[in-house]
């Protein structure tokens, strides 16, 4: 059975972000199924990939930690963290910009393809327009789902900014104590098996 001893010590909040960041995720991928339900955009379909990878993270993680030491690599999971922080900047960033390209106006100008109960259609989302034909939702609820999706993605950048600090910390501390990554015997165990196995006699030639 594998030890313990290659896990890195991280403080006991750690488990609780990574909980905080499977919900989150779970979250965005409630939004951006409604979303992509309606509409297939650039920026909600990066934060769908985004959401699902995150969510196959932080199950890795977290069953890694309590459940099955053997497949634990914290060098995994650092370049995990980096991963997920990468994508989250780039899909919030993006899903946000294209969710700005409308917005309520009571006013109509030649920046609009058309004014419908409010809302101004940029000539840069003349996809959206589409929306208006739906039944089922409205301009209104989609842009704020798409929004809380967007903000959401935030939050979860937020999350993995902390865990990576937190893990390159704990790294760090436990590179400098002589641990490894992997499980298995510790390295101060398998010098002393190896300075106590016997040692061959050779055979002294004459001179």
């Amino acid at each position: 059975m594998a030890g313990r001893d290659h896990i890195l010590e991280l403080p006991s909040f750690m488990l609780a972000f990574r909980s905080l960041q499977l919900v989150t995720a779970l979250a965005i991928l409630g939004l951006a199924a409604y979303g992509i339900t309606y509409l297939s955009f650039d920026g909600i379909d990066l934060t769908l990939f985004t959401a699902i990878s995150t969510m196959i993270i932080t199950i890795y993680i977290i069953v890694a930690q309590t459940g099955a030491p053997i497949i634990y690599n914290y060098w995994a999971i650092l370049g995990l963290d980096i991963f997920a922080i990468v994508f989250w900047i780039i899909s919030f960033s993006l899903l946000a910009s294209e969710v700005a390209g409308y917005s309520i106006v009571t006013y109509s100008s030649s920046d609009c393809i058309y004014s419908s109960a409010g809302v101004c259609y940029y000539k840069r989302s003349q996809a959206l327009k589409n929306l208006e034909k739906r039944e089922t939702t409205n301009v209104y609820t989609y842009r704020n789902a798409m929004a809380a999706a967007s903000g959401l993605g935030g939050l979860e950048f937020i999350f993995f900014v902390v865990t990576l600090v937190m893990t390159a910390i704990g790294l760090h501390r436990h590179r400098q104590a002589g641990r490894h990554c992997l499980p298995g015997r510790s390295a101060a165990a398998l010098t002393e098996a190896k300075n106590e196995m016997p040692q061959g006699e050779y055979p002294v030639a004459s001179a």
